[in-house]
């Protein structure tokens, strides 16, 4: 494989992993500052990582063994490029356009034009920003392969090249002139009030953030208790006991979540959302919000700590109920407060919306 396609698939990837580790946080942010999560936010959630890592791989990577560094020096003469064209230009646009040195400069180029049009598109900002954030990224990389990755190498493995930062800078630019009449097309974010009510799409991000958290937890419970018996303790790798490590991941996820069901009546991935609860009355209050934990993340816990081989096909059989239950149920309010009967409703944002994405992008939140 080449290393350009290698490149590529570390960025989406790595860019995937960290959207998914972003997701509910940036799910929380959204619905707290505008009370929506669309589907701008979670395309972006995706795209930004996945082109961020992107300018990192195909612009630091591969990285070569320290014994073969070949030092290289700083080109510092201000376009120079264009001498560099003209002693590849033998009047033929086919040959030029199939040269490497022309097609390394149109790759400075395109590489910062989805900056520009990100920065225009989603955040609303016109060619000042995209000239100031082009200019310093690519300062930052330039700067980055300079000091041979700030110290790790003894001197530049890469050029840090002058012109380099102008077609980085450009290519910002154009994008972001690109973007301009998409961007006069969208709307406002501001134009729809913030949802009043749930809805599918915030019970689906719910139960995503839900699903996560435990996931999340219950690793992290994993990784701590194995740093103690074997890091920390006598026991061998192979001596680790799979059925106490389950009860280990999926109690402690259970027990994570157990704490906002019982106090408030939500779990933390309707926290994430601004949902909360109502029960019938004071004297149903904790019966209620027991019956929830049980059917609710504590079905999911058991069944992921159940040692049988059922447990996946449990899992997923309750993963589809629980699905089910956000279409069918009274005001999308899901399978565990549904059999609970606890009622649902949606708290305001504490903030405006933003004009960061408009009502045609947005997710039925």
């Amino acid at each position: 494989m080449r290393s350009e396609a290698i490149n590529g698939l570390a960025a989406i990837i790595g860019g995937l992993v960290i959207a998914v580790l972003s997701f509910v946080p940036a799910a929380a942010m959204h619905y707290r500052r505008d009370g929506r999560f669309t589907r701008a936010d979670l395309l972006a959630l995706i795209v930004v990582p996945v082109y961020g890592l992107a300018l990192w791989t195909y612009t630091l990577l591969p990285l070569p063994d320290p014994d073969d560094v070949v030092c290289q020096s700083a080109i510092l003469r201000p376009l120079h490029m264009v001498g560099d064209v003209r002693g590849v230009w033998n009047g033929s646009v086919l040959d030029l356009l199939r040269d490497p040195v022309f097609l390394q400069i149109v790759l400075n180029v395109a590489l910062f034009v989805p900056m520009g049009a990100i920065l225009r598109l989603r955040y609303r900002r016109g060619l000042a920003w995209a000239f100031a954030v082009g200019l310093t990224v690519s300062l930052l990389i330039e700067t980055t392969q300079l000091t041979g990755i700030w110290g790790l190498y003894d001197c530049a493995y890469r050029f840090f090249d002058v012109d380099d930062l102008v077609l980085n800078t450009s290519g910002a630019v154009l994008g972001s002139l690109l973007a301009l009449p998409l961007a006069q097309r969208l709307p406002s974010g501001s134009e729809q009030p913030a949802p009043t009510a749930p809805s599918l799409g915030r019970r689906v991000v719910a139960l995503v953030s839900d699903l996560l958290t435990m996931l999340f937890v219950g690793a992290t419970a994993v990784v701590v208790w194995r740093i103690w018996l074997v890091e920390l303790g006598d026991t061998l790798p192979s001596q680790v006991d799979a059925t106490e490590q389950a009860l280990v991941q999926w109690g402690s996820a259970l027990a994570v979540e157990a704490v906002p069901v019982l106090l408030r009546g939500v779990t933390i991935g309707e926290v994430v959302v601004r949902m909360r609860t109502e029960a019938r009355s004071r004297w149903w209050l904790l019966p209620q919000r027991l019956v929830k934990l049980v059917v609710g993340v504590g079905a999911v816990a058991v069944f992921g700590a159940w040692d049988s081989p059922w447990s996946s096909v449990s899992l997923l059989a309750l993963a589809a109920a629980m699905s089910v239950a956000a279409v069918v149920t009274r005001d999308h309010r899901g399978l565990a407060n549904q059999l609970a009967g606890l009622k649902v409703h949606v708290r305001a944002p504490t903030a405006e919306p933003t004009a960061t994405s408009g009502p045609a992008d947005q997710l039925p939140s």
